[in-house]
């Protein structure tokens, strides 16, 4: 909360004689204060935010990311970054892993299971706080997978019966081998509803003309119910897509939106709306307004379903929309009100200063206004209203970038009106991204230079990530962009997909204006605020844990006992510790005692002579909180289509392996560009690549290596000689020992340098470049350099990551073409 919530002098009144303002303490505006200040400290901020260097990923394929910690770290509480893959259809976790934060950013990588369906996932990504049990920090992100695999079969849908007027909707599966023969016995699940709550489901199995079916009456159709999911299993591959079934009729969701929350009887009321489908698709449509069943005027909505008018609403009568395309349906707007406040906002894109002018205000009656963003408050004040009209100018000046609200309430402290803005949109970082050439050949060397600038244009100190990677592997709808995220999309809810949110170009300008006109009242509810009362203020902010428990003979024991640790902080050799339980056997796995190289497991055993009768639990928090949250969380970039709009879509190619062929294409005409698989590791999963590189975080293949042979450690760090695998083989599978994957070291991306090496073998590596944290000099500059690969077409630089103020987004393409 800003200084003593000054109240009386930093508003300047430009209508004389409009109101009088009160700058002593008030007892309403405190409490107000301190209730949002409780409810912001209580609810998940927008503070987390994970770049991935992309959104469509290969099964058997590395995905690098780093995480940043937006609101900083106090008191370094936020040591531990989890990740996880949930897999949309079922909410089946098919990866995790925990990676250390240093300062305020955390980065790793995940190495995809080859054993993954092609689909749609989510990473799901938090730190180790809570508050009040829910992850303090959060972030999802979807993306897309496809197989890498060679695929075993083909498979298709077919609408059998599309006629409407049938009790029932019939579709068939086919499936072939890829000789063109019958797909006979294949396992074949249905699913049908919603992805979260399925109201039909039912296993088959195809028959001997390699065909199932499934009938789903009609009844059950609705715009929101209408998801079929379906997976092919032939007991080496499954092959799982989404589409939807269409309905009888289109069925469409119409909301209104007054500025401020309300319409007042005589008082010009700005109004936004909305029209969507029930499944949430944006519908551009024409209507008019009545009044009664008197036409008004005629209004429209854009190609993301939003729009605006103005009217002046009477009391005693009805207003409704009505649709040109249906005019037999009225959509009611909300009912006039006889008395009240009426805000209109003259710029909710506000750099400076803030105009805002409030109606229909009774001399003599008194008023409070609040600027706040439901977390802090930064300007406050009472004021006594001496006319109809009152015009107020905030200055903004110490008001940090993002989403505001002004909310107006009364004497008792009930909120009347309240307007969506955002501070400083001219406040932006310019990233200026240069290569050495716009157009590159396979295999060539490319340098690019970045200069990040300040809204002056004056050089600015940034800590960013960088990633280069094939352009048809960034799917433009699941790409997130730190700016958009954190200072819009975090705070408002279902943004229709629209890139360049944050431009200056006019169109985009009043794309967010109707935006946040219609997000006004947001997912933070006053309801909720004002219900805060002294019971409900305790903050409960706690860590999660690895706790773990000794038992002998199935029993607690009543005395401490000795546990060893190994685990690996390098490649060379491991790394030893002691940990002491409690009297009752428990202990705590801190992250400094299982730190480890990434995919070392961490090995944890009793330190005694005669062990055999104990046994040694370890309750991982970490993974109850994944499943618990894969099980309630919506779920981002589940994309379905209808059989009616394009039936070509659906089938499933053996070339592509994934769910719908609309999605981006991982392969270029006939060349496989997946990842190989992994062959060639010990049983501690140790390897060396083609570069002869000891555990290459690039190349997932290559041949085992041989006890004291000396291997390059990669990154310019020289050689090392391997001293073989140590793991317990005997112990694997006894009480008094774990093992365990610990909490992953930071891995560095391996940049190929084919100056040094140049391998006869394709090298198909759709990301070229990765740097988790780039720091740019005081001019505000960094220079780097990799090489491309063997596939040619677009590639695109993506440069995300923070300033001491702001935050930092860029974009720069380039082509790649097959050397000659």
């Amino acid at each position: 909360m800003k200084s003593n919530l000054i109240s009386i002098l930093l508003f300047t009144v430009l209508l004389c004689n409009c109101c009088k303002l009160f700058g002593q303490n008030d007892a309403v505006i405190e409490t107000l204060v301190e209730k949002i200040e409780w409810y912001g400290s209580h609810k998940q901020s927008a503070s987390f935010f994970v770049h991935f260097d992309k959104t469509v990923y290969t099964t058997n394929e590395n995905v690098w990311f780093t995480g940043y910690l937006l609101n900083g770290n106090q008191d370094s509480a936020h040591q531990i970054m989890s990740v996880a893959l949930i897999r949309n259809s079922d909410r089946t976790i098919l990866s995790e892993g925990k990676f250390i934060i240093v300062g305020n950013y955390s980065h790793g990588n995940l190495v995809l299971p080859d054993s993954l369906p092609a689909g749609d996932y989510n990473f799901i990504c938090f730190t180790n706080r809570r508050v009040n049990g829910f992850p303090e920090a959060l972030f999802i992100q979807p993306v897309t997978i496809k197989s890498s695999n060679l695929s075993s079969f083909t498979a298709s849908l077919t609408l059998v019966n599309p006629a409407p007027s049938l009790d029932s909707t019939k579709i068939l599966v086919r499936g072939f081998t890829p000789e063109l023969a019958l797909l006979k016995n294949a396992v074949v699940n249905f699913s049908f509803g919603t992805l979260e709550n399925p109201v039909l489901k039912t296993t088959t199995k195809t028959d001997k003309f390699g065909e199932a079916s499934i009938s789903i009456p009609n009844a059950l159709i609705a715009a929101t119910n209408n998801i079929l999911v379906t997976e092919v299993n032939n007991g080496k591959e499954v092959k799982p897509f989404t589409i939807k079934l269409s309905v009888s009729h289109k069925q469409l969701v119409v909301k209104f939106y007054p500025e401020g929350g309300n319409m007042v009887g005589g008082v010009k009321s700005l109004v936004g709306w909305e029209v969507t489908t029930l499944n949430g698709e944006p519908m551009k449509v024409q209507a008019n307004l009545y009044q009664d069943d008197i036409k008004l005027l005629g209004i429209e909505t854009d190609e993301y379903g939003l729009g605006s008018f103005t009217f002046t609403p009477a009391i005693g009568s009805a207003y409704h929309v009505q649709l040109t395309n249906v005019p037999t349906v009225k959509y009611p707007l909300p009912n006039t009100m006889a008395n009240g406040p009426v805000v209109h906002l003259l710029n909710s894109l506000a750099t400076d200063t803030v105009r805002l002018r409030i109606f229909n205000l009774p001399a003599g009656t008194v008023w409070k206004m609040l600027l706040h963003n439901f977390r802090e408050t930064f300007l406050s004040s009472s004021f006594t209203a001496t006319g109809a009209t009152v015009l107020l100018k905030l200055p903004l000046e110490e008001v940090p970038i993002g989403l505001h609200t002004i909310t107006v309430v009364d004497e008792q402290g009930k909120p009347w009106a309240e307007r969506l803005f955002f501070v400083h949109p001219q406040k932006r970082v310019t990233v200026n991204i240069a290569t050495d050439t716009s157009s590159y050949s396979t295999r060539e060397k490319v340098t690019m230079k970045l200069r990040l600038m300040d809204e002056k244009a004056a050089p600015i100190k940034g800590l960013v990530s960088v990633a280069c990677v094939q352009n048809n592997r960034l799917d433009e709808k699941k790409l997130s962009n730190i700016e958009e995220y954190v200072k819009l999309q975090a705070d408002l809810s279902s943004i229709p997909f629209k890139s360049k949110l944050l431009s200056a170009d006019p169109q985009d300008s009043a794309f967010l204006e109707r935006l946040l006109l219609v997000r006004g009242w947001r997912r933070y509810t006053w309801q909720d605020v004002l219900a805060v009362n002294e019971s409900r203020k305790t903050v409960q902010k706690a860590s999660l844990l690895l706790k773990g428990f000794v038992t002998y003979k199935g029993k607690p024991i009543k005395q401490p006992v000795n546990l060893f640790i190994r685990r690996f902080v390098s490649e060379k050799a491991p790394t030893f510790s002691l940990l002491n339980t409690d009297s009752a056997g428990r202990f705590n796995l801190g992250w400094d005692a299982i730190a480890s190289t990434p995919y070392k497991p961490v090995y944890i055993k009793l330190n005694m002579a005669d062990p055999y009768d104990y046994n040694v639990t370890l309750n991982d928090e970490y993974g109850m909180l994944n499943k618990s949250l894969a099980s309630f969380l919506t779920l981002k970039g589940t994309e379905v289509r209808s059989i009616e709009e394009a039936p070509e879509v659906l089938a499933i190619s053996a070339a592509e392996g994934a769910r719908k062929l609309q999605d981006v294409v991982v392969v270029a005409k006939k060349e496989n560009y997946m990842a190989r698989g992994r062959p060639g590791r010990n049983a501690c999963d140790d390897y060396v690549c083609l570069y002869n590189i000891l555990n290459c975080p690039n190349h997932l293949e290559g041949f085992e290596p041989v006890v004291n042979v000396a291997y390059s450690s990669g990154l310019g760090k020289g050689q090392q000689i391997y001293r073989g695998c140590t793991q317990l083989n005997e112990e694997q599978n006894q009480t008094y020992y774990l093992q365990i994957n610990g909490v992953f070291l930071p891995k560095k991306y391996y940049v190929t340098d084919f100056t040094i090496t140049d391998p006869t073998d394709p090298q198909y590596v759709s990301t070229i470049y990765w740097n988790h944290s780039l720091l740019t000099d005081d001019k505000g500059e960094a220079e780097v350099t990799f090489f491309t690969s063997d596939i040619p077409g677009k590639f695109r630089i993506v440069v995300q990551g923070l300033t001491q103020d702001n935050v930092v987004y860029g974009e720069k393409m380039f082509e790649v073409r097959k050397k000659q």
